[in-house]
């Protein structure tokens, strides 16, 4: 049962206690409250590359797209490849375009939308305003603008 006792230790603490604190003669001065600054710029949304496949128009090529990853424009020849259509959009932390808020509407991207692998572009995926959201997911935000991802 506890008791309103105090109960004394058997072994000493490691260290000693402080020593008890004397008043002063004189009031000491208040300490004032620390001040912060005010944030330097708003807080932004996470950046991210599309993890997902994406199809990339090409010209004057024997296919009309490449299928490639992100992984693949920062390989080689990184600002060449961010210049061909909607791979800037897709891949900005890759392209350093995290600041501009785009969907890479020349793409087309691989997904599993409703247990089936599928491939579309951002115009299916904000379609039908009911399933934005869903689509939004499905698509790992590969459409930032359309899904608020940036």
């Amino acid at each position: 049962d506890p008791t309103n006792r105090p109960t004394k230790s058997i072994k000493p603490s490691p260290s000693p206690s402080a020593a008890p604190i004397a008043p002063t003669g004189t009031p000491t001065a208040a300490t004032p409250a620390p001040t912060t600054s005010a944030p330097t710029s708003t807080p932004s949304l996470t950046c991210n590359d599309s993890p997902l496949r994406l199809k990339i128009p090409t010209v004057g090529k024997p296919k009309p797209y490449v299928s490639r990853y992100c992984s693949w424009v920062a390989t080689k020849d990184t600002g060449g490849r961010c210049q061909l259509p909607g791979v800037s959009a897709a891949c900005p932390i890759t392209c350093g375009s995290c600041n501009t808020c785009a969907d890479p509407d020349e793409l087309r991207f691989k997904f599993t939308y409703n247990g089936n692998e599928i491939v579309r572009n951002c115009d299916f995926v904000r379609r039908l305003p009911t399933k934005i959201y869903g689509r939004c997911v499905a698509s790992a935000d590969t459409c930032r603008a359309t899904c608020g991802a940036c």
